[in-house]
């Protein structure tokens, strides 16, 4: 009989050695970078009417050191939050949730990438 046999003993093990041997700063480079991909697209992808560009300006970013995130500064612009979630009187144009769900797979891609590149180096 010929047979393939695989333990699970054995995948949580590499699991583990993945898991020490990936650096944090490339998987926070990955998460910065998916971020500002967020902004770009948000600043890029919307319906509003563009009059003096100053909610486009009010797209962030904040990084922290254990990620981050892309945000409307009500400060800016306050009026950001009645355009993204839109009035009775404002369509809703939700751009910087649609920026994130229209590059989120990217963010899974490149975390794949870091994780075969780290495979490879470690030899597992």
């Amino acid at each position: 009989m010929i047979s393939v046999t695989v333990r699970a003993d054995e995948v949580v093990g590499g699991l583990t050695s993945l898991a020490t041997t990936i650096k944090p700063a490339v998987v926070m480079g990955v998460i910065y970078d998916f971020l500002s991909s967020v902004q770009i697209e948000a600043k890029r992808q919307h319906r509003y009417i563009r009059r003096t560009g100053r909610l486009e300006r009010s797209v962030k970013i904040d990084r922290t050191e254990d990620g981050g995130s892309v945000y409307i500064d009500e400060g800016a612009a306050p009026y950001g939050k009645y355009i993204h979630e839109g009035t009775k009187f404002i369509d809703r144009d939700p751009f910087l949730t649609d920026a994130f769900d229209r590059k989120e797979a990217d963010l899974y891609i490149a975390i794949a990438q870091v994780m075969d590149q780290t495979i490879q180096q470690a030899g597992l």
